[in-house]
């Protein structure tokens, strides 16, 4: 049996201050990186998931019917889904920044007046927004579009202008977003929100399409973890398997919303964690390319020296 990782964010890439901060020092997951086997592995958090499961990881990846079979609790659904999550969207000079609702939730009566003015005023476009969770929104449509989309985390507090549709309808759906940002800015819900101090939605993210597949090719003994991808696939998998399969989310989260000290953290609860995962066979998915495979032998590899996860890799 063998225990599967899956750590989104694991080095972190933030700005040492121009002070001169303390080397955070994790002994064991240290020790795991330098002297366990080290492979190439999949690039994203999705796609780590997607090979796992046994499923095709090629980009873009059919992220939405997986996340909605499992927001909605298995209600069927045979169109073509998007992702569809809300966002906040803040001029900065020249620059549209996005930025999530981890921070501020959106409550389901929120959820619902947005959902309702959505549909609305697009029911006669063959489209249909749904909001089976607050903070994850879905776009049902009759027809496959003819564009792409980058996933959300590629977006999070960055320009959108670098990562807007592309493809023959590119045009087409740049325009639908710009209609959605009109639409949504006076809404009452919004209205509501901001004399709270909270930030409103005023945009949509698509991403993730495709349609529900029949079944999931891999599957675990087990799993650890809150996501809803990761739940979808497992609610389809065909085959449990013997293996095991955990998933910490705090650690990529803190990435994304530039919070190193509750990324420090979340390395430093996983390093006590990763000290009893160590007795048996592992593999360590950093969702950057890499990956390390580990059995307990391998502690005896004292000449492969240690050195802190944000100093970069132990040349091996």
């Amino acid at each position: 049996m063998t225990v599967h990782l899956v750590v989104p964010g694991l080095f972190g890439a933030f700005p040492r201050s121009e002070q001169a901060r303390r080397v955070q020092r994790l002994p064991v997951l240290e020790r795991l990186i330098a002297r366990a086997d080290q492979l190439q592995g999949p690039v994203s958090y999705p796609q780590a998931l997607f090979q796992l499961y046994g499923m095709p990881a090629e980009a873009p990846l059919a992220t939405a019917p997986l996340c909605y079979h499992s927001d909605s609790a298995g209600q069927p659904e045979s169109r073509y889904l998007l992702h569809a999550d809300p966002l906040h969207l803040r001029p900065d000079q020249d620059r549209l920044l996005a930025f999530d609702f981890q921070q501020q939730p959106l409550r389901t009566g929120e959820a619902d007046s947005f959902v309702d003015a959505f549909n609305r005023h697009f029911q006669a476009d063959g489209m249909e927004l749904l909001a089976p969770h607050p903070q994850r929104w879905y776009l049902a449509l009759e027809v496959e579009p003819d564009v792409d989309f980058h996933p959300l985390a590629e977006v999070i507090g960055h320009n959108i202008d670098s990562f807007l549709p592309y493809g023959s309808g590119a045009r087409h759906w740049r325009g639908r977003m710009n209609e959605i940002q009109m639409l949504f800015h006076s809404l009452p819900a919004n209205m509501q929100r901001e004399a709270g101090g909270l930030l409103p939605v005023n945009g949509l993210w698509f991403s993730g399409g495709g349609k529900l597949p029949d079944k999931v090719p891999g599957g675990f003994a087990g799993i650890s973890g809150d996501c809803c991808l990761l739940q979808g696939l497992d609610a389809l998998a065909a085959d449990a398997g013997s293996d095991q399969l955990i998933v910490e989310h705090a650690v990529g989260r803190a990435v994304l919303d530039a919070d190193r000290t509750a990324w420090e953290q979340a390395l430093a609860e996983l390093d006590v964690r990763l000290q009893d995962l160590m007795d048996q066979d592992l593999q360590l998915y950093s969702c950057d390319g890499l990956a390390w495979r580990w059995h307990p032998g391998m502690r005896r590899r004292w000449w492969r020296r240690s050195r802190p996860i944000e100093l970069g890799l132990h040349d091996q």
